[in-house]
């Protein structure tokens, strides 16, 4: 009975044997992960817009589909000629989405952009409304190099460039904090920033300056010495700024507070400095006081 029992005592003793091995080695890699200070830290940079942008539409529409075709073929063909005559230094058209939708009387320019009012016939009486289809293709109008003009001299361009667009019959995005949401001087100019290299390489400096200085503080504290980072995690976020629609290339609308959709492009609806933050999580090792000595 000595001998069968001896087999299964030796093998749970082993079992036993390397659980506890496991265990140690466990407790080990886990103290060694959390040998160190975590911290996080911000640093910020200020970049000023180097484009103006203007989202507009040439919009057509008609009873029959064959006249709305007929129609908005004209009023792109006229509204690029319009822009193109104002002759503005560094002033690109940039072609977009094409929106094909049925209404009445016209009122298809979609969500954000100013709608032609309805014709009020004689007496003040209700308005008259037709079926009809309409034809809008959106048009980005961009100014690039603003960086390098002064406050007056982008004040100028915008001046221009909305009259440009009323005299071409173009509909412009309507600016959200324009209460009444009437056209013109409420059509909203948006400010591009889109050359960060140089911000973002400040601001990840900076936030690394803070985050080392922050665990300095916070190792003198634990009664030890600073050691060298041995891990570090970017977050990339612009600062805060008022909210701004854009339109995507099909006609999609979305809002951004300072960002776009798209990576690296800060957006604001001001002609001013735009704020880039980066956040950096960073792990430091804490040393023993006396072995920094």
């Amino acid at each position: 009975m000595e001998f069968h029992l001896a087999r299964p005592l030796i093998s749970f003793a082993s079992s036993v044997l390397v659980l506890a091995v496991a265990l140690a080695t466990t407790a080990k890699i886990v103290a060694a992960e959390s040998d160190g200070i975590n911290v996080s830290a911000v640093g910020e940079a200020m970049v000023k817009p180097n484009r103006l942008e203007l989202e507009v539409k040439a919009a057509a529409s008609a009873e029959l589909t064959s006249d709305a075709v007929v129609k908005y073929h004209d009023a792109l063909k006229r509204a690029k000629e319009s822009i193109e005559k104002l002759r503005i230094e560094n002033l690109q058209i940039v072609e977009r989405g094409v929106n094909v939708s049925t209404g009445f009387n016209g009122q298809n320019a979609g969500p954000g952009y100013a709608m032609p009012v309805p014709f009020v016939g004689p007496g003040g009486g209700q308005p008259t409304l037709k079926a009809e289809v309409a034809i809008s293709k959106s048009l980005r109008l961009t100014v690039k190099g603003i960086d390098k003009l002064s406050d007056d001299q982008v004040i100028a361009i915008v001046a221009k460039l909305l009259d440009g667009v009323k005299d071409a019959g173009l509909i412009g995005r309507i600016d959200p904090n324009n209460s009444d949401g009437q056209q013109g001087a409420g059509t909203m100019i948006t400010f591009i920033a889109d050359e960060l290299t140089a911000a973002r390489k400040q601001a990840t400096a900076q936030a690394f300056r803070n985050a080392k200085e922050k665990a300095h503080e916070i190792a003198e504290l634990a009664g030890g010495r600073l050691g060298a980072a041995i891990g570090v995690q970017e977050e990339f976020s612009p600062g805060v700024t008022p909210m701004v629609s854009e339109e995507g290339p099909n006609g999609q609308v979305f809002y951004s507070g300072g960002t776009s959709a798209a990576e690296g492009r800060l957006v604001s609806p001001t002609l001013a400095e735009i704020p880039l933050r980066v956040t950096l999580q960073v792990q430091f090792k804490l040393q023993p006081a006396e072995a920094a000595k």
